[in-house]
Parts: C-alpha cells; sequence; structure tokens
C-alpha cells in the first residue's frame, strides 16, 4: 500500500489515526514502512544530490554509494524498514530534488540476508504478547537523544517539596480541585518532533521522562498554562529509569509536592495532567490498578484511566493532589491501561531529605519483589524457544508467504524442516510443509532495532538481560495452495506442529494476503517447471550434440580408413607399398581412439540416467 506522508498517519491494518513509529496504539500492528521512489532517477547530478540528502538523516544502511545505486533502479525499495518520520522526511528529502516517492508497509522479505523483516514486528514480538508504548507524542521527524548521564541536581537548587505527613489533609479532594492544585505547575516539552509533558518540583526545575527528551544538551522549549514560553535544558537524567529533571530559569513556577506512591492501594483514585496528541493541559481520572507492577525490573504504578501520546513526563497525582509517580507507558494491546513510574524513582535525582523509615521500608520490600519476580521472568525467557515458533507471517518484497520463525540453538542453526498447521476450534484445517536453510541471530537484530529506535524499553530489557542469546530466526517459505481459503475462519491461527507456543499466536493472514501467497506460490512453481523443462532441454541438446559429434567423427574416420584400405590393396609390387600401409595403420589407431572416446561417452550416458533417444 502506498503511503503519502499524510496517510503515514493512519494505521494500514485497523485504519484508525495512530502517531506512534514502531507499533500501533491501537491494535499493535507494525507500522514501519519501505521507502520506494516511483522510477529510476536517470539524471546523475539528481541521483547524487538526492543520495547525500538521504544519507545525512542518518537511514538504515544508508550510505551514499548505496542510495545512489539503488535510486537507479526501481525493482527493491531503496530503504527498508523506516519509522514513520523519517520516511517523512525522506520523502520529503527526495521531493526537494523533484524525485516522487512513497512508503510502504514492510512485510517480512527475502533478501540476500534471509531475515530482515521489519523489527517492530520481530524484535518486539519476542518479548510481550502485548505491547508497550513510551507516551512521547512525534509531531515531525524525531531527533534521536544520546545517551544521558545520571548527574544529581545540586542540593542547593532544589528546595525538599514533599509536605510532612502530618501537613497533609486527612480529606480526599475531588478532581476539580486536585487539577486547578496542580495545572499551573504543569508544562508542555517540545524538542525537535517530540512533545511530552513536566512537573515543576521547585519554582525553576521540573521533572520528566527521559524519553521526552532529545538527548542531555538538546535545548528545551516549555509552555506555561499561564501562556508563557521558556526555554530550559537537561540538568540531570537516569536514562536506565527513564526520569529526567528540567533547569528552567527565570519560571518562577509553583512546584507540586511529591507523596508517597507505597501508600496506594487498588482502587485509590487517580488524577494527571497532561498534553495528549497535543490537547494541551487535559486534565483525567482514574484508578488504582496495581501498585509495584514488575516490567522489565522496574515497579510501576499500574492505573485504570485512558493514557496517550503526548502525556509521557506528566505528574500522577492522588487524591490529596500529591505527586505520585510518573505518566510514562500504556498498553497498546489493550484500552485503559496506563503506567506511571513511582516518584520514588525521582528522589535521588532531588537529593531530597530521606523519607520517612517506614515509608523506606515499604519501598525496600516493593524493590526486592520486583528483583526476584524480574529474575524470575528472565529464566522464564531464555527457556523460551526450544523448539521452533512462528511469530509473524506476511508477504516477501519479492512475492510468496513467509513465515517468520524462531528456534534457540546452543551450538548454532541447521537446516530445519518443519510442518506448519492452520488451526481452529482445535483442529487442524490444512497443512504445508517448509524447509529453512538460513537463519540470522535475533541478538544481533535486536541491536540493529535499538540504534535505530532507542526508546523502546521492552527491547532495551531484552537485550541488557540477554535473553534472545541462542535465539535464531529464519524464513519459512509457505505454500498454502492445500487449503480452502474461503473456509478458514478469521479465528484460525498458524502453528509448527510439535514447535513451541508463543503468547500471541499468529493469525492466518487475511484471505486476500493468503490467496496472493497461494497464488505466488503456484506461479512460482509453473515458472520452476519451465525452468526444469528449458534445463531438460539443453541437457538433451548437449548429450545429442556430444553423440551426433563422436559419431561423425567415427564414420569419417571409417570411411578414410576404407579408402587407405583400398588404396594399398590395388597398389602394384614394384610401387612403394610402405607410405599407404603406414597411413592406414595411423588410420586405424585413430579410429580406435574415437570409438573409445564414443564407449566412454556411452557409459557417461548410463550413469547419468540420460534417457536412449538422447543418445541417438
Amino acid at each position: 500500500m502506498a503511503a503519502s506522508p499524510p496517510a503515514l498517519d493512519m494505521c494500514p491494518a485497523c485504519g484508525q489515526h495512530s502517531d506512534a513509529e514502531v507499533s500501533c496504539t491501537r491494535c499493535g500492528a507494525n507500522l514501519r514502512v519501505d521507502l520506494w521512489v516511483e522510477g529510476p532517477v536517470p539524471d546523475e547530478r539528481k541521483r547524487f544530490a538526492a543520495a547525500r540528502g538521504l544519507a545525512s538523516l542518518g537511514l538504515p544502511g544508508g550510505t551514499v554509494s548505496r542510495l545512489k545505486r539503488d535510486l537507479a533502479r526501481r525493482a527493491d525499495p531503496v530503504v527498508f524498514g523506516l519509522t514513520r518520520s523519517m520516511a517523512r522526511a525522506a520523502i520529503e528529502v527526495l521531493g526537494r530534488e523533484g524525485i516522487s516517492a512513497v512508503a510502504r508497509g514492510s512485510l517480512p522479505r527475502r533478501t540476500t540476508s534471509p531475515v530482515r523483516p521489519v523489527l517492530g514486528g520481530i524484535a518486539a514480538g519476542l518479548v510481550l504478547a502485548g505491547g508497550l508504548l513510551h507516551l512521547g507524542r512525534q509531531r515531525r521527524a524525531a531527533i534521536d537523544g544520546e545517551a544521558g548521564t545520571a548527574r544529581a541536581v545540586p542540593a542547593r537548587a532544589l528546595a525538599p517539596t514533599a509536605a510532612s505527613p502530618a501537613a497533609r489533609s486527612p480529606v480526599p479532594l475531588t478532581t476539580q480541585e486536585i487539577a486547578n492544585l496542580a495545572v499551573g505547575s504543569v508544562v508542555e516539552v517540545t524538542c525537535g518532533g517530540k512533545l511530552g509533558t513536566a512537573f515543576f518540583v521547585d519554582p525553576e526545575h521540573a521533572a520528566t521522562n527521559e524519553h521526552v527528551l532529545c538527548g542531555m544538551d538538546a535545548p528545551l522549549r516549555l509552555r506555561l498554562k499561564d501562556g508563557r514560553e521558556l526555554l530550559g535544558r537537561a540538568v540531570a537524567v537516569e536514562k536506565a529509569l527513564d526520569v529526567a529533571v528540567i533547569e528552567v530559569p527565570g519560571a518562577a513556577a509553583k512546584a507540586i509536592e511529591l507523596g508517597d506512591s507505597t501508600v496506594l492501594l487498588p482502587g485509590d483514585p487517580l488524577v494527571f495532567i497532561g498534553n495528549p496528541h497535543g490537547l494541551d493541559f487535559t486534565v483525567h481520572d482514574g484508578k488504582v490498578s496495581y501498585v509495584g507492577r514488575n516490567l522489565f525490573g522496574k515497579a510501576y504504578v499500574q492505573m485504570n484511566a485512558t493514557v496517550n501520546p503526548g502525556n509521557s513526563g506528566g505528574p500522577l497525582l492522588d487524591a490529596h493532589g500529591h505527586v505520585v509517580g510518573i505518566v510514562s507507558l500504556k498498553m497498546t494491546s489493550a484500552d485503559g491501561i496506563g503506567l506511571a513510574l513511582p516518584v520514588e524513582y525521582l528522589r535521588p535525582l532531588l537529593r531530597l531529605p530521606a523519607a520517612a523509615l517506614d515509608a523506606q521500608a515499604r519501598w525496600r520490600n516493593t524493590l526486592d519483589r520486583v528483583r526476584k519476580e524480574n529474575a524470575a521472568e528472565v529464566e522464564q525467557y531464555r527457556d523460551r524457544y526450544q523448539r521452533p515458533a512462528i511469530i509473524e507471517v506476511g508477504l516477501g518484497s519479492r512475492g510468496g508467504l513467509y513465515a517468520v520463525v524462531l528456534q534457540r540453538w546452543r551450538n548454532g542453526p541447521s537446516r530445519l524442516s518443519i510442518t506448519v498447521d492452520v488451526r481452529a476450534n482445535d483442529q487442524t484445517l490444512c497443512s504445508a510443509n517448509a524447509t529453512i536453510a538460513d537463519w540470522e541471530q535475533v541478538e544481533q537484530i535486536l541491536e540493529k532495532e535499538l540504534r535505530d529506535a532507542p526508546d523502546q524499553p521492552r527491547l532495551v530489557w531484552a537485550s541488557e538481560n540477554h535473553i534472545l542469546r541462542d535465539v535464531f530466526a529464519g524464513t519459512a517459505p509457505l505454500d498454502l495452495g492445500r487449503c480452502a481459503l474461503d473456509r478458514v475462519p478469521p479465528s484460525a491461527v498458524m502453528v509448527i506442529h510439535g514447535g513451541d507456543q508463543v503468547d500471541s499466536p499468529v493469525r492466518f493472514p487475511k484471505p486476500s494476503i493468503a490467496a496472493a501467497g497461494a497464488r505466488i506460490a503456484a506461479e512460482q512453481e509453473r515458472a520452476r517447471k519451465i525452468a526444469r523443462e528449458e534445463r531438460a532441454a539443453r541437457e538433451e541438446a548437449r548429450w545429442r550434440h556430444a553423440f551426433e559429434k563422436l559419431r561423425a567423427a567415427v564414420a569419417g574416420l571409417e570411411e578414410r580408413r576404407d579408402k587407405l584400405k583400398a588404396s594399398a590393396d590395388s597398389s602394384l609390387p614394384m610401387d612403394d607399398s610402405s607410405r599407404p600401409r603406414r597411413e592406414l595403420s595411423e588410420m586405424e589407431a585413430r579410429l580406435a581412439k574415437a570409438k573409445e572416446a564414443l564407449d566412454d561417452l556411452e557409459r557417461q550416458a548410463s550413469a547419468a540416467a540420460v534417457p536412449r533417444e538422447w543418445r541417438q
């Protein structure tokens, strides 16, 4: 499906508007695209200028020489697996050179490297059944931030903001009262193409998520509720925890008091303020679902609330209007599940006085529990894929339906034959046999994915814990010609017979895709048959020519021998008869060699099972 830049805001699977870069926030579908030019670029100077412009964007594998070469042809995409913001920027660069380009949805494909499917599909799918999305919204092409350093804000810069327990009102506030209390302390944060939220923890310092930033030294633009727009910069960052502190000189803002997430209970009311999809200073409410939810080794506050891109970095407020967390993530595979990083993770960057002893004890208990749960989860994932499993199915860029298969190989991969079953209602509807000869190490794919899109917490966690170290991915061509496509229900899934189960079984492709795959497979089989027939015809011609040549040589030598023999027999006694006899002897030797070559050719033909008629 071709996509102009405006269409890149839509999910090709569910048709809904999506600002995400890698996977749809509504249905979890892969949003990466391949970049195609609508025709070869014959002009050498234009091709060089376009290649240089694309290379300056830092596209994956986008060297000037390769891009210049690929722009001269139309058979393959110019660049594979782009985020949508990168695709917009690339289309704009090409447009300035008068080159028309389109973005088409990425699918698993066969290349010189057997496994280069879109990794928003592969690598992310390895870790969780349901995806997660950072809630920083992309407005334009995002600027990838460098890994920030963990530096605490100097103690003199921040005044303690948490009120003592005795000073807190025992009476819960209404949502409106909490909003009126906190909205003046919330700011909209933008840099490059990113948009998020932050909240003031003292008059000139605001806290947010690290993934809202555009690098440690990139300037930030902050807009307050009173309309002021100020510049700020990050002064403390802890990338591993996804927290940051921004200095905003001259803000003179009202700070929000920090609370205690460890006293929260399921069902407690919550309020958060942010800028979802650019709708500034939006107030949401929800309830606590779980306190200390283990996710990638960190303890999150899980909430039942509608969170969206643009909420990242916003304050999560308890019933007393105190910050108990930083809104950070949402589940993309479910509605109304948000996750906030507890404020306790922020405290070390602020160098605040220690919390009360009982609060410290509760927090230590939470961290201990989460560490144990994380260790158990790591071991669980390290035990997966002992048998092959399908994680994705799609059309290859050169045609045909392919399944992406994973298996853990302790001593390196080898050729593998599999049977893929199409199942529904505990019944096998049809099957397809396939062989995987080429494999690629998933951990290498994972590292590449993180270089292209570093703000993916599930992939960072998988990389840090090496859960995919011995896992390899291969592509298996599927021939579904035996499946009655009109009888396969939408609920059907594809599994490997005797293989591992996955968290989210792969759905049978849409009928149009499956039919296209079957049609392409049939066309490929016809092409292979024609190729076999052409090879057989060439072989027949080669054998016939070899036999004809040797038989003609034998026949010619026999004719010359007979003439020499007749000449020797008819010579008079006074003639010098030694010459004809010598020539006859030489001819007999040449004829014997020719017959020996013919006999040798016969033996070769018999060993190769060459049909008798080819030897005539």
